[in-house]
């Protein structure tokens, strides 16, 4: 979350902390739930967007924010750890 909060600042918007807990945890709690879809790829991000611009953030700002911070914690270790993971099974 703290992740999040440093993009925001870096966007130029910071948030106060109860708008960042809602629209963090709601997300990521209704990602959780969908088990069918790994790591509730496309539910967290829309539920994000959509409470972050109810709270009042510019849409841009919302997309960049949440489509860097997906990046960060989600995709970019998960490309790196497939092939370590393929690595490791083959050693």
């Amino acid at each position: 979350m703290l992740t999040l909060y440093f993009f925001f600042i870096a966007a130029g918007h910071p948030v106060r902390l109860s708008i960042l807990l809602v629209g963090y945890g709601f997300p990521i709690l209704l990602g959780k739930t969908a088990f069918l879809i790994p790591g509730g790829v496309g539910i967290v991000e829309s539920t994000m967007a959509a409470l972050y611009t109810g709270f009042g953030i510019p849409g841009p700002i919302v997309v960049v924010v949440i489509l860097s911070y997906r990046m960060f914690s989600f995709w970019i270790p998960t490309i790196i750890g497939f092939p370590i993971a393929y690595y490791l099974k083959k050693a």
